[in-house]
């Protein structure tokens, strides 16, 4: 350690009726990462060696070709002095500037004795404004330039010091006023009163960018950057938001990941700005987010919109489990940068997030499109709170450390309503994808656990790694998928309009072509046609043809009644019809016809108003929406031809589009079951809608050859009408 004395706080006292105390300035120290003393003595510790420039040479020897970090500390006053009539309170003071560049962040540091050296014991002043000093104390206090003395509160020094400042910044320019104010009482003995007192500036130099691929800063990263660098490979990136750099490498899995945690201060407000961040409308925080040591309240709404921060503003060594090497912990609302609300349903993913521009968080939850468990090489379908460890590839766990395939993950713990919880043996990371409106998946590890769809309060502190956006060919789309009940809202939302697929339904083995259409929703483009009896012809265990949620849109199995060939009637309001003969002529395009009780899964059967929760419909897919606001009239809106058309020989209208490559899809005249039997085929078309117009009639889309298409049309519940499904 180089320090130098410059000089003296001293305290004069005169007896009885006068007391003197004078400082001519103060001196400084040099220690941790880069120092600087006032006048000629400056010192930088790099990250590798040691560097000095001392008495004589003014300038900082560089950290790096790219980075020359400099500071300065210049104290206004070189003289303070004065006099002190027992009983009042003296105050002296010296503006300070304080200036540095090419830093990572800083540290401004008081340390002095606790008192004076005199004859009489001169105790701290213990946090008290100037007008309530006790006799024989003393102390100092740090503020604004034109900041009133008397109104200032004045702490004790301490010999270990104390932070007058901090944060991080890749430059300082700071001008303030350093007060102390000294109380003596009647008793005090006459004499001089002096203490060292000792002010550091403590910086870590900017590190810098190795650069990755073709670019040196995470902002520039684009999938095309991503694809062309080859898997294993390493660099380090400077974010521009902050300054921060952080080191990245493209794994097996063909992504290119954050390989360190994300440490944004969400405290500086609009540090996360439109610009620079992911997908934000605006700049994230509006105001301040209020740095803690715990996360307190699960139910207080204002911090549960915005979220707090846990930014260890007291690192390092601060006995409560903090480590710079974890980074920042955030609420799942702070970490989406504020565009958590209204996204409560199970899948749904925030549309912005803190990651910087070109980056974002990890999709997670069920399903195929989970890229913790990409990542991890799990290719089954994910669950949620499901462990995978021995499901994933290349994984290790040592120590306080995760491995998944070359990429290390931090077990930082979380932050909950008691602190820091479990750092050093978990590891908890945050997705962009709520499963319910309190809670949101996330990474969760720990010895021979490895979860990649954890479900757990959205309040909760937790860390953040983003992934790049990735190239076209790693998304997950309804052409990379091969059954029905794969399908989730990221596929579709991955998918051209106008893409097509053919894929299995696990429940009966059927085939079904889907596509996106021009609404921007994926449709299946055939009708349903599962029964029953396609169901135990696929498996002859299973003769009761039930359906259960693991491969349906229910909560519960449902069994499928028997069906009739005959006609419907009001008492049939729970059958549902086929007929072999009809549907194999027409290629099994015109599907089966339910009631709207079956087609609902008997779900609404006493209901009279609102929309079916569930429906017979694959996993992942459900009715759609009716009525004038639907689905069903909003895919009507985008329709380009109102001409009577043909498919495949078969009569029907053209819905999104004149076809399948402009995103629309053929409706067929499928006809109906009425009291008489199925009739109307090749003129009519009925297709039901999860929407209820009242305890007998449904919605539904209705149209027939000489007229035009009724999309929030309603009809009958106990009629048999054609199903097609919507992805979820």
């Amino acid at each position: 350690m180089h320090h130098k004395f410059i000089s003296k706080f001293k305290l004069h006292s005169i007896p009885i009726k006068t007391l003197r105390y004078v400082s001519y300035s103060i001196p400084l120290m040099c220690m941790l990462a880069l120092l600087l003393l006032i006048g000629n003595i400056f010192c930088v510790f790099s990250k590798s060696s040691e560097v000095f420039a001392d008495s004589g040479n003014d300038e900082i020897e560089a950290y790096a070709t790219t980075v020359n970090p400099t500071a300065s500390i210049q104290i206004a006053n070189s003289s303070l002095e004065s006099t002190v009539s027992p009983g009042s309170t003296s105050y002296v003071s010296s503006n300070v500037d304080v200036s540095a560049s090419d830093i990572a962040d800083y540290v401004l540091t008081i340390a002095g004795p606790t008192g004076l050296t005199g004859a009489t014991a001169i105790t701290g002043a213990d946090g008290k404004i100037g007008t309530e000093l006790t006799d024989n104390t003393w102390g100092y206090a740090w503020a604004d330039t034109g900041a009133d003395d008397e109104t200032l509160i004045y702490n004790s020094l301490s010999g270990e010091g104390a932070a007058i400042a901090r944060g991080k910044a890749t430059s300082l320019d700071m001008s303030k006023k350093l007060t102390f104010a000294a109380k003596f009482g009647s008793e005090a003995k006459s004499g001089h009163y002096t203490a060292n007192v000792t002010l550091s500036l403590t910086a870590t130099p900017k590190e810098v960018a190795e650069g990755f691929g073709s670019i040196n800063t995470m902002q520039e990263m684009t999938p095309e950057v991503c694809k062309a660098v080859e898997i294993g490979a390493t660099g380090s990136l400077e974010d521009t938001r902050d300054g921060s750099v952080y080191k990245v490498s493209k794994l097996n899995d063909g992504r290119c990941w954050m390989t360190q945690n994300l440490r944004l201060d969400l405290t500086e407000a609009g540090i996360a700005t439109a610009a620079g961040s992911d997908n934000l409308a605006a700049d994230f925080p509006a105001e301040a987010i209020t740095s803690a040591e715990k996360f307190t309240n699960n139910n207080d709404a204002a911090q549960f919109s915005k979220g707090p921060t846990i930014i260890n503003e007291s690192y390092p060594g601060d006995g409560k489990g903090y480590q710079p090497e974890y980074g920042y912990y955030y609420s799942w609302c702070a970490a989406t940068g504020g565009t958590c609300e209204g996204v409560s349903t199970d899948g749904d993913n925030a549309s912005g997030s803190i990651c910087p521009k070109g980056w974002r968080l990890p999709k997670s939850g069920s399903g195929t499109t989970n890229d913790f468990a990409i990542m991890g090489g799990i290719t089954s379908n994910v669950t949620k709170d499901t462990n995978y460890w021995g499901s994933a590839k290349n994984i290790s766990f040592s120590g306080n450390t995760l491995t998944v395939n070359g990429s290390t993950w931090i077990a930082a713990g979380d932050v909950n309503t008691g602190g820091l919880v479990n750092p050093g043996s978990d590891g908890r990371y945050w997705s962009s994808t709520a499963s319910s409106s309190t809670d949101a998946y996330y990474l969760y590890f720990y010895g021979g656990n490895f979860d990649p769809a954890g479900t757990l309060g959205k309040y909760l502190g937790r860390t953040v790694r983003c992934v790049a956006e990735e190239p076209e060919e790693l998304k997950v789309t309804i052409q990379t998928i091969s059954t029905m009940q794969e399908m989730t809202p990221e596929i579709c939302e991955n998918t051209a309009i106008g893409a097509t697929a053919t894929l299995t339904d696990s429940r009966d083995n059927s085939t079904y072509t889907v596509g996106k259409l021009s609404d921007g929703k994926c449709w299946m483009t055939q009708n349903l046609r599962i029964t029953r009896e396609t169901i135990n012809a696929k498996d002859g265990n299973n003769t009761t043809g039930k359906i259960t949620s693991a491969d349906s849109h229910v909560s519960a199995n449902y069994e499928i009644p028997a069906s009739t060939t005959g006609a419907f009637s009001n008492a049939q309001s729970g059958s549902y019809y086929t007929n072999q003969q009809v549907r194999a002529s027409v290629d099994n395009d015109y599907g089966a016809y339910y009631s709207y009780n079956v087609a609902t899964a008997n779900t609404v059967a006493t209901i009279s108003s609102g929309s079916a929760t569930y429906d017979i419909c694959p996993k992942g897919w459900r009715l759609p929406t009716g009525g004038s606001s639907g689905e069903f009239q909003a895919l009507y809106n985008k329709w380009t031809s109102a001409t009577w058309t043909t498919n495949n020989g078969k009569n029907g209208r053209w819905l999104g589009g004149a076809s399948a490559a402009a995103g629309g899809s053929f409706f067929p005249a499928a006809g109906n079951v009425y009291t008489s039997g199925l009739g109307s085929t090749g003129s009519y078309g009925y297709y039901w809608s999860s929407t209820i117009y009242s305890a007998t009639y449904a919605y539904d889309l209705y149209f027939y050859s000489s007229s035009d298409i009724y999309p929030a049309d309603r009809n009958i519940r106990c009629f048999g009408y054609s199903v097609r499904c919507v992805a979820c």
